[in-house]
């Protein structure tokens, strides 16, 4: 790895918006190169050039950026999903993104496509240390609220922050469209109005679902009595399914040792057979837990 590192290449998986490719180059077959992703890339170059401005923190860059769709990529373990804010600080420390490799604690010129200039990613450098040293800690601010409430006017999503008057400190929503100039005249709003307007908003949900919950409950009852006889007729076909697969290996044992049938071809039937046996006893299983599951779970969405 250290040795790819100081032959300008890319040790290990590249950074969010790089992708691995393999392509002749210069006549040589199938070689490895690291291209920029079209639709990732932009999302990047832009989140760079966006923090670098000073009008984004970390947690309202990464919000920003889940809206306009960057996802990390799919792996093994996980699905594509939205970058963390942890993920979107790394990302935006990373001298990758300026052709910079590095390994072991040395770096290296890479030979991958910068995509961001030096300017750019010293300008978000300085503000990630200004946050980090000054007195704006606005990512400390943790309130429930924030990215949950739409502007009545533009449809966008509200943040939070806080402000100073003569009267002291003063929490507010603003209209994330208007800041970015989308023409939207939403007002700051006060954050104790947004709240009682969620907390009366909350108590007619509130009224509405107790008024319903005993039709819900009869609903619910209707479908489950409906899936106990799917998953009866279920697991019937699957005991009888699993006595047919256990016959035939009674038979193959059999004509195995009559002699009737060579040894390998009835090792490699009965391996077969062993798979379909823990097919069906999986899906067996599956219908005699289900229903007790789905009982639990109903009862915890009720309460």
């Amino acid at each position: 790895m250290a040795e790819k590192a100081r032959r300008e290449g890319t040790p290990g998986h590249c950074p969010l918006c790089y992708k691995n490719v393999r392509q002749e180059v210069d006549g040589v077959p199938n070689v490895a190169r690291i291209e920029i992703d079209p639709v990732r890339g932009e999302l990047v170059r832009w989140a760079f050039g966006a923090f670098a401005s000073g009008e984004y923190t970390l947690s309202s860059l990464r919000v920003e950026l889940e809206e306009r769709g960057l996802t990390a990529r799919k792996t093994r373990d996980y699905p594509e999903r939205a970058v963390s804010r942890s993920a979107l600080h790394k990302m935006l420390r990373n001298p990758y993104y300026v052709g910079i490799v590095t390994w072991g604690g040395n770096t290296y010129p890479g030979n991958h496509e910068p995509l961001v200039d030096h300017a750019t990613f010293d300008k978000v450098q300085a503000v990630l240390e200004g946050n980090n040293t000054g007195g704006d800690k606005s990512w400390r601010y943790r309130q429930y609220l924030k990215g949950t409430l739409r502007c009545g006017l533009c449809k966008e999503l509200l943040s939070f922050t806080h402000g100073r008057g003569r009267g002291g400190e003063y929490e507010y929503l603003f209209c994330r469209g208007r800041q970015r100039m989308n023409g939207c005249t939403q007002r700051y709003i006060p954050l104790h109005l947004a709240e009682a307007a969620v907390a009366r908003q909350y108590r007619v949900v509130q009224s509405q679902v107790n008024r319903r919950m005993p039709e819900i409950e009869r609903a619910f009852e209707q479908l489950l009595t409906e899936h106990e006889g799917r998953s009866a007729k279920e697991a019937k076909r699957q005991r009888a399914r699993i006595q047919r697969l256990e016959r035939r290996q009674d038979k193959l044992i059999e004509l195995s040792l009559d002699d009737a049938l060579p040894v390998e071809k009835a090792r490699s039937e009965l391996k077969t057979l062993t798979g379909e046996i823990g097919d069906a006893r999986a899906r067996l299983e599956s219908t005699q837990v289900e229903i007790g599951d789905l009982k639990a779970r109903f009862e915890q969405l009720c309460d």
